[in-house]
Formats: C-alpha cells, structure tokens, sequence
C-alpha cells in the first residue's frame, strides 16, 4: 500500500488548521505525524523566548523541512500544513509523488485580504502564531498563483472557499478537474488558469 501525503494548503488565516484537526481525528488517519510551522514555531517562541518573530519562523521552517523529508524518507504517511507560497513545496511534493506516496491536497482559501488579516490578528489574541499584514497579502497571491501547479501534481485536490464559511468550488481526481461552483470569482481565477495551460474543467450542475 501506497504512503499518503495530506497536504492542507493556502493562505495565512484561512482555516486550514479546522481540516488537520479533522483529520487528526478522523480513524483513517488519527495517529499520522502531523508537520506545521505555525505550531513549531510557538513550540520555539516557548523553548526560546528571547529570539525575534523572525528567526523564530526561520528556525520552524527549518525544522518543518527536517520533519517532512525524514517521513518521506521513511516512506511514513504524514500530513503537512503551509501556506504553500513557494515553488520549493511543489517540488518537495513531487520528491514525494516520485518515492511512491499518494498526494491529497486541501485548499483552503479567502477571497478578502481584510478577512485574512482579521482572522490571523484574532488568532494572535488567542495566543497564536502572528504574521506581518503586508506577508500575509504578498503570501495569498503567491500562493494562489501556485495552485493550478499543485493541483497537477496531486492525485486528488479538493479546494475549499472559507470566506464565509467553508465551501467546496474545485474537485481535481486524478486527471479530472471538476468546477463545482462557477460563480466564485476564486473558481475564475481557477478555471482561467487552468485554461492556460490547456487544462480541460468539467462544470458539475446541481
């Protein structure tokens, strides 16, 4: 059987740490090392108060990397959260695909910069990991610009609108790209790119 990659992707404050949580729990993958910078680096922050945000984010993403490439190297099924705003994380994930792992991606997105930044300033309240307003717009285009590629690598994709609350507007299975809601402007952009790459998408009519 082959290993398996959840790989929960998007945007600083959009919610992807509701899905890890989910799988976290769920019986089918309850038990799986979980890879996240944001809980590395409060892990760091408490071990090493005195270091500034940003070589506490330096050292959880390298202690991330660390993590995630002994799993694959191990051949051990994992799940990994990150913004996903570099190029590095596709090839890691085709390193992956390459060693034999299963890749399923979650894509959690918003289509307001204002809601992102609300969202990452309440979890900081709450005692959560912060990030600079200005990273966090510079991240969402960078990583949105990444996700036609990261759809193509997966084996199965599924790309969640969180805006206000959590809907389902892509579904890629193997090398089919369904559009489940066409009148997202994020399934636009989406559907857009795709078309550039003269990626075909299948419209799914309720």
């Amino acid at each position: 059987m082959s290993p398996e990659l959840y790989f929960i992707a998007g945007p600083n404050g959009c919610g992807k740490s509701t899905f890890a949580n989910y799988l976290l729990e769920n019986p089918e993958t309850k038990g799986l090392t979980y890879i996240c910078p944001d809980t590395l680096a409060l892990e760091i922050k408490s071990e090493q108060p005195e270091l500034s945000d940003t070589e506490i984010n330096k050292l959880a993403w390298m202690r991330a990397r660390i993590l995630r490439d002994e799993c694959v190297l191990r051949g051990e099924s994992f799940i990994n959260e990150s913004v996903c705003s570099h190029e590095s994380h596709l090839e890691f994930l085709q390193h992956a695909k390459q060693r034999g792992f299963k890749i399923y991606v979650i894509y959690v997105t918003l289509n307001s910069s204002t809601k992102r930044i609300e969202r990452v300033n309440k979890r900081v309240t709450e005692g959560g990991h912060g990030v600079e307003p200005r990273k966090i717009t510079e991240r969402y285009e960078r990583s949105l610009n990444l996700l036609p590629s990261l759809m193509e690598i997966s084996d199965r994709c599924l790309v969640f609108d969180n805006t206000t609350h959590y809907r389902l507007i892509f579904d890629k299975n193997d090398n089919t790209y369904t559009c489940l809601l066409a009148d997202s402007a994020l399934s636009q952009r989406i559907i857009h790119a795709l078309y550039a790459q003269k990626i075909e998408v299948f419209y799914f009519h309720s």
